[in-house]
């Protein structure tokens, strides 16, 4: 998709906002700096995620919760910052217009949940339980003109341990699901 495709998604959030537009003495319209600087960085910034960052499954990110309440149907905004995605995702990404089917996780155990330890720091005692509903977070929305970056690498832990990677597999494989 070009910077200039990307229009209706950029400007006010309002996907009928309209660029300052000038017409040029050949009659094309040329739009604003800054609304072409920033869909050219968004889709730089998408492009380079998706050569650089390695969104395989077993992947542990931090997704900001705007990003959760668009793609979570019923999600409760409970005013946090961000909150951890597992990725389950077994194939490689085709563009910026594919997505990442994620487990959310949440610190209250739960039946037919995935557990893994150390999502918030080496020390960190903490388990976090992914519950087995795969949500499909769009890569697009890794990058948000007002807010910046929305979807980032867990800091404290990236990846899932070999054995917790085996019984990730399993859990899915029960559950039906390639991803």
């Amino acid at each position: 998709m070009t910077a200039l495709g990307m229009l209706s998604v950029v400007g006010n959030g309002s996907k009928n906002a309209h660029p300052t537009k000038r017409a040029g003495s050949s009659g094309t319209v040329e739009f604003s700096f800054k609304i072409r600087f920033e869909m050219e960085f968004k889709e730089r910034f998408l492009n380079a995620m998706l050569m650089c960052a390695d969104m395989s499954r077993g992947t542990l990110w931090r997704v900001a919760e705007p990003v959760w309440i668009r793609n979570v149907e019923h999600y409760a905004d409970k005013g946090r910052k961000e909150h951890v995605g597992l990725s389950i995702r077994n194939r490689p990404c085709a563009g910026v217009t594919d997505t990442i089917p994620m487990l959310i996780g949440t610190s209250k155990p739960r039946e037919c949940a995935f557990a893994a330890t150390g999502c918030f720091g080496p020390r960190s005692k903490r388990t976090t339980f992914f519950r087995f509903r795969p949500y499909q977070i769009p890569i697009s929305d890794a990058y948000d003109e007002e807010r910046g970056v929305m979807i980032r690498k867990n800091p404290y832990k990236s990846r899932l341990t070999a054995a917790e990677l085996a019984t990730l597999n399993r859990f899915l494989s029960n559950k039906g699901i390639i991803a």
